[in-house]
């Protein structure tokens, strides 16, 4: 097809998802020296579809030929257009079925305090905690530095697999002083949630966190355990945690692969 002779979509477009009819509406890819690329106008028509709701979590994007046809564009123009929301993490590509719309990213506030578990229910998706490690450590320098402790004192180091609907999120590490808690190994955290634990039995309860973010490159471990490509990127929480006196409680590390994480951050003016 020739992308340079500047044709539209000249009327709507139905195109058919999972047996549903799905409107394309009426697009406009205007193509020509100095304009934004078409790739770039189909992709940002495609994730407004996505973005938007109108096309729901699971359901079939109707297929590249069936896109060429509509936007009149060539094979490899909605190639890039669909990789890249695949990049994003709103378009999942299944080899031999298709393009599919993603499962919503976790969006979490960075002010507020974190609450994987509260913001999923609230979302209606299924949250589970798989336990991978748990045991009594001398942590790293830096991590002993943030929780205030002297060289040589022990910590409780909990690592944590968050999973959404069967579908690994997020990669937890957490480091808590032994002598607020000594007995915190033998504890079921797969059951009962960790911050539920601390406060109930032990009486310490998050009063003020700080919070760093980063982006990072995914190693082995880390891609293996979120089931995603090595190299790809995630996006690293460090934070501190302090109970009352502003002493620190807890130093942790959460890892979020980038295609299923959103931060906002909340302003008011004063």
């Amino acid at each position: 097809m020739d992308e340079s002779a500047g044709k539209g979509l000249q009327e709507a477009a139905v195109l058919h998802a999972n047996g549903s009819p799905v409107e394309l509406g009426h697009p406009v890819l205007t193509p020509g020296e100095g304009r934004v690329p078409l790739y770039h106008q189909l992709k940002g028509f495609l994730r407004d579809k996505i973005e938007s709701g109108e096309w729901q979590p699971g359901q079939q994007i109707p297929p590249e030929r069936e896109l060429c046809r509509a936007f009149n564009v060539s094979r490899a123009t909605t190639t890039q257009a669909l990789n890249d929301l695949a990049r994003m993490g709103l378009v999942e590509r299944r080899q031999g079925k298709g393009s599919f719309v993603a499962q919503p990213k976790l969006v979490q506030s960075l002010l507020g305090f974190y609450t994987f578990t509260e913001n999923t229910l609230a979302g209606d998706l299924k949250p589970v905690i798989r336990i991978l490690s748990i045991e009594v450590v001398t942590p790293p320098a830096r991590h002993a530095m943030m929780l205030g402790l002297p060289s040589m004192a022990k910590v409780t180091r909990v690592e944590r697999l968050r999973l959404v609907n069967e579908e690994p999120v997020l990669l937890d590490e957490c480091f808590i002083p032994y002598a607020l808690c000594p007995g915190l190994v033998d504890e079921d955290l797969e059951s009962s949630f960790l911050h539920d634990v601390l406060s109930e039995k032990y009486g310490i309860r998050m009063l003020e966190q700080e919070k760093w973010v980063e982006p990072v490159v995914l190693d082995d471990y880390e891609a293996g355990l979120l089931r995603t490509k090595r190299g790809a990127l995630g996006l690293l929480v460090e934070r501190v945690a302090y109970t009352d006196g502003r002493q620190p409680m807890e130093f942790r590390k959460m890892l979020v692969p980038g295609h299923r994480c959103k931060y906002v951050v909340e302003v008011a003016r004063p």
